[in-house]
């Protein structure tokens, strides 16, 4: 049986994207006019952006005194809303964060624009993902042993997906990222992602063994150090985040500083989707 249900996990987002606001250098120095920050996140209503004007230090309080005026236009419909700004401390410093309140649809794409009084402006473009579909794929019962294929159709390169699988453990829900095992690849000529792994692979993440570090050991065929057996409940949860495809511009960069995403700017903007799904299997 697949659940499927909407969480709001931004924790899952800062761990899987590069874009981390903890890695912005607050003084930041630049000719260009403003650096940007924000995500479009296909079912949260409103979205944030954070809009900083690159000649004042973090420590000038701006609230009264950003030299800008925010558009957001979608590009399907051609409707332009000017964005209303909020004051909010990040962080200890004062930070101008302009509310985007329009529900957004999935496979558009929208244009955040920047302008300065002088005329100067800075501009960048966000694509919504498809829905995803996704897939348990299995032709029978599901035990602790079965190959299973977890297929997410409509991801259209270069957007890509990321995992998160949780079980219930002791009383406490564990968490772990999908990767150190195995990792979602493209299917060639589809608009798939697809990874092939066992629950036990997928334990091997939570539960990892010392030789998991060993470079020469096949992580395919190590056992955790929890069995499926000793778990609380016969449930695995995943949680997956599709990514547009701006996202890929900083998938493997620690900086978020070094993207190209925005136009005249500093910064980073992009879209997204998230959900979750679970299946039960036999201990």
């Amino acid at each position: 049986m697949i659940m499927k249900s909407y969480l709001p996990i931004l924790a899952m987002i800062l761990l899987f994207a590069a874009c981390d606001a903890r890695t912005v250098d607050p003084f930041e120095k630049d000719v260009k006019p403003y650096s940007v920050y924000g995500y479009l996140d296909l079912d949260r209503n409103p979205n944030f952006v954070r809009v900083r004007q690159l000649n004042k230090p973090y420590f000038e309080g701006q609230a009264d005194s950003l030299d800008a005026t925010v558009f957001f236009e979608n590009l399907q419909t051609g409707v332009v809303t000017e964005l209303r700004d909020s004051v909010v401390i990040f962080n200890g410093f004062v930070t101008n964060n302009y509310i985007i309140p329009e529900s957004l649809t999935p496979d558009s794409r929208y244009k955040l624009t920047v302008r300065r009084s002088d005329g100067e402006s800075v501009e960048s473009v966000a694509r919504i993902p498809k829905i995803t579909v996704a897939i348990v794929d299995v032709p029978g019962p599901i035990a602790c042993e079965t190959p299973i294929d977890f297929r997410f159709q409509n991801v259209i390169k270069p957007e890509y997906v990321r995992l998160q699988v949780g079980v219930r453990y002791q009383g406490v829900f564990h968490w772990a990222t999908v990767g150190r095992v195995n990792s979602l690849k493209h299917r060639d000529g589809l608009d798939e992602m697809i990874v092939s792994m066992r629950t036990r692979n997928l334990l091997v993440e939570l539960f990892p063994p010392p030789a998991l570090d060993n470079p020469s050991v096949d992580p395919m065929g190590l056992m955790p150090t929890v069995n499926c057996n000793r778990l609380d409940v016969a449930r695995i949860y995943l949680r997956y985040v599709h990514y547009g495809p701006e996202w890929n511009a900083v998938r493997f960069v620690t900086d978020p500083l070094t993207s190209t995403s925005i136009d005249n700017g500093l910064g980073f903007f992009g879209g997204l989707r998230q959900d979750t799904l679970s299946y039960r299997f036999s201990p």
